[in-house]
């Protein structure tokens, strides 16, 4: 179904693939690029492949039968992601069984033919599941959770003609792995990838274009209550828009919040502890009561610039701006202006 920026619906919901009630189709994710829409998903009339299909913006489906874009029939598949690449798409997915466990990526033109083999974008020990992809401008950041214990949350950079940049590392480890879980975004200056852990918490952690991590791991919300299957958007004044599904009272609720670009939570309950410095400052920086403690400095943008553990920070240099000072972990931030 379309809808207008005012969610008002443009038509009744319509089919993208349909083949009656058996075999299933699953796990759709969507992208918009070279002018049009491209749905992906997990199709089942073929063991479990990944198909994919074109969508006009007035809702006319280009590809009624669907585009096969995985060919290994002895693999089970699941949970596709896809992003525009600027030019084509890039699908990426991974496979449940059986081993070897790999990470695929393949890139398909904007007329529905493939623009790439399948190519190979990284090796596992355990099961994949929870696919998820993300483009810079330049190149890729995929990450996925591993079905079996640890649990652990990956990722890795690949570049613009599909070659992985490095290896894969580890985000996170113990963390919730059932249906898109786990997801990245890019904002125009780091990456945001958000999870849930085992515990049922929402977390995040920003990475920079290399794919290298931002400051320290963060807290989204602050809720005691059960917290899964998140997703989040950067939006307007360098925030972001996190959802969630929390279980209340043994219902489960969709809740929110916006955080700012540095990870520092502005949570429905306001429970933040600002630090009581100067609001406007001009050559220091001092937080006596965190010495000992690291200290992040992060400019307007949301760019990390300083790190300290002596609750001190030179400002001389700096340019007269906005600044945000986080001590992580502590639901404590500081905005400041330097003069």
């Amino acid at each position: 179904m379309r809808v207008t920026p005012s969610c008002d619906a443009l038509d009744s919901a319509f089919y993208i693939y349909y083949d009656g009630p058996t075999p299933a189709q699953r796990e759709p994710e969507i992208t918009f690029g070279g002018g049009n829409y491209f749905v992906v998903w997990g199709d089942f009339r073929n063991n479990s492949l990944i198909y994919g299909a074109r969508v006009t913006p007035s809702g006319i489906v280009l590809d009624p039968s669907g585009i096969q874009i995985s060919r290994n029939l002895t693999q089970i598949q699941y949970f596709p992601s896809v992003t525009w690449g600027g030019s084509r798409y890039f699908v990426v997915w991974g496979n449940y069984f059986p081993s070897p466990y790999y990470v695929y990526g393949r890139f398909v033109n904007t007329d529905g033919t493939m623009a790439s083999d399948t190519i190979r974008l990284a090796t596992d020990s355990v099961r994949i599941w929870n696919v998820d992809v993300a483009y810079d401008g330049t190149n890729f950041f995929v990450i996925w959770n591993e079905m079996d214990p640890p649990h652990a949350l990956k990722g890795i950079m690949v570049s613009s003609t599909g070659a992985p940049i490095g290896s894969a590392f580890t985000i996170a480890s113990s963390v919730y792995y059932y249906t898109k879980s786990s997801r990245v975004v890019f904002d125009g200056i780091n990456y945001l990838v958000i999870y849930s852990s085992l515990g049922g918490t929402l977390w995040g952690q920003k990475y920079n274009t290399s794919g290298l991590p931002v400051g320290s791991t963060f807290r989204i919300s602050s809720s005691t209550n059960m917290i899964y299957n998140g997703d989040v958007v950067p939006g307007a004044n360098n925030r972001y828009l996190n959802v969630w599904s929390e279980n209340i009272s043994s219902q489960y609720d969709i809740r929110a919040n916006i955080d700012i670009t540095i990870g520092v939570e502005d949570n429905e309950q306001n429970e933040i502890t600002r630090l009581s410095i100067s609001n406007i400052v001009r050559e220091r920086i001092i937080i006596p009561e965190f010495s000992g403690k690291k200290l992040y400095l992060y400019d307007a943008s949301g760019r990390n610039i300083a790190c300290t553990g002596t609750g001190y920070f030179d400002c001389s240099k700096l340019n007269a701006g906005i600044y945000f000072v986080l001590v992580p972990g502590e639901a404590v931030y500081k905005i400041i202006k330097v003069e």
